[in-house]
């Protein structure tokens, strides 16, 4: 079971803006050291979450980027897919884990998906998420608190 270290991320889920004609919802997250990172997200009728952006580096339909699937309805072990393109490249990620767990200081979660994700430069980072919470680890950082709207 992937334990956090020192390293924190708070997160706050809010209303987004509308990216290539589709309505979205930011996922907001803010490091120990202050870095806040805003993407674009969008869930459609299957299920499926799809990524629209990051604020401030790209955005789905500006300058060629297109959206990119975040997290597939039902993901598979093994599954490879584009999360994002842009001009600086297209982000990768494989499913290497379901049905693990994951112990950060918001809790402790069963029925988690792990990721690796491959960045446009080639580099990886492990991606935890939660089933009905969403992003729980990234790296070594982890959750310590969530808050969406009411």
């Amino acid at each position: 079971v992937p334990r956090a270290t020192n390293e924190t991320l708070v997160v706050e889920v809010a209303a987004g803006p509308e990216v290539a004609g589709v309505a979205t919802t930011d996922l907001v997250r803010t490091s120990a050291d202050g870095t806040v990172v805003r993407d674009h997200y969008a869930q459609d009728t299957a299920g499926n979450v799809w990524w629209f952006g990051r604020e401030g580096e790209w955005t789905a339909g500006v300058d060629g980027a297109e959206a990119g699937l975040a997290m597939p309805a039902d993901p598979r072990r093994g599954d490879g897919f584009v999360t994002g393109r842009s001009t600086s490249g297209d982000e990768v990620a494989t499913v290497e884990r379901l049905d693990g767990g994951a112990v950060v200081p918001q809790g402790e979660f069963d029925d988690t998906v792990e990721l690796e994700v491959r960045d446009a430069a080639g580099l990886p980072r492990r991606e935890v998420y939660a089933r009905g919470v969403g992003l729980v680890l990234v790296g070594e950082t982890a959750l310590v608190d969530l808050t969406r709207p009411e």
